[in-house]
Order: structure tokens, then sequence, then C-alpha cells
């Protein structure tokens, strides 16, 4: 559906997201359907709070495979990550 120019799409998905994986600064999406995302850590962990007060870390990654720059976010709660992609979208991921 589309509110306010934006279009919004819920739907369960199962998704493991590993940190650093092999010791190494990359970060790894898995999901159910067996199709994964890879990531190269390109900043320092940042912290920040919004608007709300809600804590979160986030870093610049690349895309290993487009090469196309994002950012991940972690809330402190560890039940929400956000994937930042261009012009200011992204795609929450979250615990029900």
């Amino acid at each position: 559906t589309i509110e306010n120019d934006v279009a919004k799409d819920e739907r369960n998905i199962f998704l493991t997201v590993i940190f650093n994986k092999n010791g190494a600064k990359i970060i790894e999406f898995i999901f159910s359907d067996g199709e994964s995302l890879s990531f190269s850590q390109a900043s320092d962990v940042r912290k920040g709070k919004t608007h709300n007060g809600v804590t979160y870390q986030i870093i610049d990654v690349v895309d290993l495979k487009f090469g196309s720059k994002a950012a991940i976010q972690l809330f402190d709660d560890d039940k929400t990550i956000r994937l930042h992609y261009s012009k200011g979208n992204y795609t929450e991921f979250y615990e029900k």
C-alpha cells in the first residue's frame, strides 16, 4: 500500500543477522528463503537517539554484491533493525 507517498508492505519473514562474520567486519542478513545480503562495515559505530528517545547504534556499510552504500541501524532493544539506503528510504525488520 502507499501512504503519504511511502510504500508500506508488512509481511512475516524469518531473518538471521550475523555481525562480524568470521571475525571480519562483515554483516550478513540471511532470509528464510535462502537469499542473503552481505555488507562490509565502512565506519565506526555511532550511537544516537530518536526524537522519541529510543537509543540505537548505526554504522555505514557497503553492499558486497553491488558496491552501493547503505547504513545499518540497530535499536538497543535488540528487536528492531533498519537497513537505510538511498534518499532516506529504509527497510525495517522487527520481532513481533
